[in-house]
């Protein structure tokens, strides 16, 4: 008992488990302070992304053009496999030979559809 009276050693131990239960209450209480952190987080990325949905789509620029467009008003093909159509709402598809496809918006905005999946 390292030279402690028995009374000694009774201290030193009912004090350390006091010291145990306090730190093993005070890891419950931040886990649920953590658990509270991680969803408040959670809600704000949320409310972020409602918010910058909410901002592009007010965005002229973002325009989302119907699935109602109808067929296109005019087709081009050209020797090398691309294929170009213009629609009534003025937005231009590209298809290449290769499987990738473009899309002109009336606004600019470019966007292309790679056969991989990838987009830019």
């Amino acid at each position: 008992r390292g030279g402690y009276s028995d009374h000694e050693f009774d201290d030193r131990e009912l004090d350390l488990e006091a010291r145990v239960s306090a730190a093993e209450a005070e890891a419950e209480a931040m886990a649920g302070e953590e658990e509270v952190a991680e969803a408040a987080v959670a809600q704000l990325r949320g409310h972020s992304r409602q918010h910058a949905a909410t901002i592009l789509s007010s965005n002229p620029y973002f325009e989302q053009v119907g699935e109602d467009e109808g067929r296109p008003v005019q087709e081009d093909a050209h020797p090398d496999g691309k294929l170009e159509r213009l629609y009534r709402s003025g937005r231009c598809e590209v298809l290449y030979a290769t499987g990738t496809r473009k899309e002109v918006m009336p606004s600019g905005l470019h966007t292309v559809f790679f056969c991989n999946g990838d987009v830019k």
